[in-house]
């Protein structure tokens, strides 16, 4: 049975980026939360990191096909391609050849898990596999970070270091 489009389905309506990312998330949290619930944290934790992970892994997998990222210079070139995505909002506080910082004073997803109350589920679907990503984007690529605006910090510290070892 064929399912038939719908004129409908291209309707525009008004709303915030921040009510479209909170309605967005709002039935992954309910199923989180129900995983904390049935499973106990440590276990859904791990469910939901592996979860993530994977999907943030067919990601980079698609990224790399068209970015190649061979030293530190290819990483800021991408980054400075990229620029600033809607969802935060970043400085780039140092700039060499060997290192890459960037404070992220605003984060939708912060504000979002934080004001329903679940930083905890938040930290797991956005901030825990960033180091795996990185390390996907290249091996010799670092990330050192100390601060998150989902764990109540008041910025996200990203130092992305290059290693040749």
């Amino acid at each position: 049975m064929a399912i038939h489009e719908n004129p409908r389905w291209n309707d525009k309506f008004e709303i915030t980026y921040l009510e479209l990312v909170k309605n967005q998330f709002k039935g992954e949290i309910a199923l989180a939360q129900e995983l904390y619930r049935v499973l106990g944290e440590e276990k859904a934790r791990e469910v939901l990191n592996q979860l993530y992970l994977g999907y943030l892994v067919d990601w980079a997998r698609g990224f790399l096909q068209n970015h190649r990222i061979e030293s530190m210079e290819d990483f800021i070139a991408v980054k400075q391609k990229l620029g600033s995505p809607r969802s935060h909002i970043i400085e780039v506080t140092e700039v060499t050849p060997t290192s890459y910082k960037e404070k992220y004073s605003s984060c939708i997803y912060a504000k979002v898990f934080r004001d329903l109350g679940v930083p905890e589920i938040g930290f797991c679907m956005f901030c825990s596999n960033d180091f795996m990503i990185t390390k996907l984007l290249n091996p010799k690529l670092n990330l050192e970070r100390t601060k998150t605006l989902m764990q109540g910090d008041e910025y996200c510290d990203f130092n992305h270091t290059w290693t040749d070892n």
